[in-house]
């Protein structure tokens, strides 16, 4: 169902029931369509075409009496075939540039950023997935006394990440002995990358400052790199309350789209820009939408993914378009913030 090769007559009226329905997010009746200025062709005849359409599975009525409306597969052929991209608004271009020109150092507010400005102009979720540590390179590690039994291990990465971690510790240390360690890890680790610097820590053997420091390096490195990647999510709550399906509400959640992003990329899927419309999404809090993706690089080897999720009926050609450029600015942004440092 879905895959069958599709006339001109059925590729026309496919694409003006998949573009109607996303206008109105009402079914499309033949009627209607005979009344479009690019069709010549009787309500009778039209009907015909939909009862094949609908027979191959592109279409369906969702109840009796009532037009057509796309299926997944309609979406998809209408998405690889028959749309094209719509150029965004020099408003719309000037605000995603005006977003990426305030002084900021940290990827995770970049990042937090996005997903917010993504909802914001696309009126939908905005998403952006932190990337994965483990070719981050380490410009800082360092304990820091927080009271005389607890220290604070700081992590921090080229590409602007920060982890702390909190832990206490049986008796106090000497100033001048936590300076010799902080002193002695940097030079272990700084300018390293994260995978290469927990190597390292695992296969040696640190008499100097005793296994208890260095363990706890250890594991702040282990602890970076198995944390469940960060998402940022913008709008989901305004989302769900305006066009959420029913019963849905309680499914789509931060932890799932975190989940589903964090599959994709793990797929290496060679396309930048990327749709996944209904049953195509693994996660059945997702299949009554689409997720359109897109990855972004960052110096050192380095990828993140940013994402609108919306429902089926949205405008494809806008919001692939508001990723791809978004993406593009981010990107230099990155960029530039790179070669500062």
């Amino acid at each position: 169902m879905g895959n069958e090769v599709l006339n001109p007559r059925e590729k026309q009226i496919l694409s003006l029931i998949v573009s109607e329905y996303i206008t109105s997010g009402k079914p499309v009746s033949s009627r209607s369509l005979s009344r479009h200025k690019s069709i010549d062709l009787s309500p009778a005849t039209i009907r015909n075409v939909m009862a094949d359409l609908e027979e191959k599975g592109y279409i369906y009525q969702p109840h009796v009496s009532a037009g057509r409306i796309p299926s997944d597969a309609g979406y998809r052929f209408y998405v690889d075939n028959m749309m094209h991209l719509q150029e965004l608004t020099l408003r719309e271009k000037q605000r995603i540039r005006d977003q990426y020109q305030k002084e900021v150092s940290e990827l995770d507010n970049i990042l937090r950023d996005t997903s917010l400005l993504l909802s914001k102009i696309s009126d939908k979720i905005g998403v952006a997935l932190v990337p994965h540590l483990e070719k981050d390179i380490i410009t800082c590690f360092t304990f820091i006394p927080v009271s005389s039994n607890r220290l604070l291990a700081v992590l921090v990465t080229r590409s602007g990440m920060i982890k702390e971690h909190l832990f206490r510790i049986l008796e106090p240390l000497d100033r001048s002995l936590l300076d010799r360690v902080n002193r002695y890890v940097n030079d272990l680790v700084v300018g390293k990358a994260v995978e290469d610097a927990l190597e390292l820590l695992k296969t040696s053997d640190f008499m100097t400052f005793g296994t208890f420091m260095m363990g706890i390096v250890r594991d702040q490195l282990a602890k970076s790199l198995e944390e469940e990647k960060k998402v940022y999510v913008g709008g989901l709550i305004d989302f769900l309350k305006k066009s959420g399906p029913e019963g849905q509400e309680g499914f789509l959640s931060e932890e799932v789209l975190a989940r589903v992003l964090g599959q994709s990329e793990e797929e290496k899927t060679e396309k930048s820009l990327a749709v996944r419309i209904g049953a195509e999404n693994r996660l059945q809090a997702l299949q009554e939408y689409t997720l359109i993706t897109r990855n972004f690089n960052i110096p050192d080897g380095l990828k993140g993914k940013i994402a609108i999720v919306a429902e089926k009926r949205v405008n494809y050609g806008k919001i692939m378009s508001l990723l791809d450029y978004t993406g593009r600015i981010l990107e230099e942004m990155i960029d530039d913030m790179f070669k500062e440092d």
